[in-house]
């Protein structure tokens, strides 16, 4: 399963929010192909679905990279935001809906 070892890679590590919320949970997807990117994001999000957690996946520059990881968040109905409009190749995905 290379889907999964790239997953299991590309997760690098949990950071506390705050005592409503659970662990931050990453993706990195720098260096990652495009067209691997659907399965790995998709395993991500169901490995750390949980209530009131909040993920995040680190995308690069890439619009095209972005684009496709915004159209699989959509598929979940989840909210997200950009970060930082200085670093805008991070996305915030939050399972709760504020």
């Amino acid at each position: 399963m290379a889907v999964q070892a790239a997953v299991n890679r590309r997760v690098i590590g949990s950071s506390p929010i705050s005592a409503a919320k659970t662990m931050n949970e990453t993706l990195d997807l720098h260096g990652v192909s495009h067209e691997d990117v659907p399965d790995i994001v998709h395993q991500f999000i169901n490995a750390n679905w949980k209530p009131n957690l909040e993920l995040c996946i680190i995308t690069g520059y890439s619009d095209r990279m972005k684009s496709l990881v915004y159209s699989i968040l959509k598929q979940y109905d989840l909210e997200m935001v950009t970060t930082d409009v200085r670093n805008g190749g991070k996305i915030k995905v939050q399972t709760w809906h504020e």
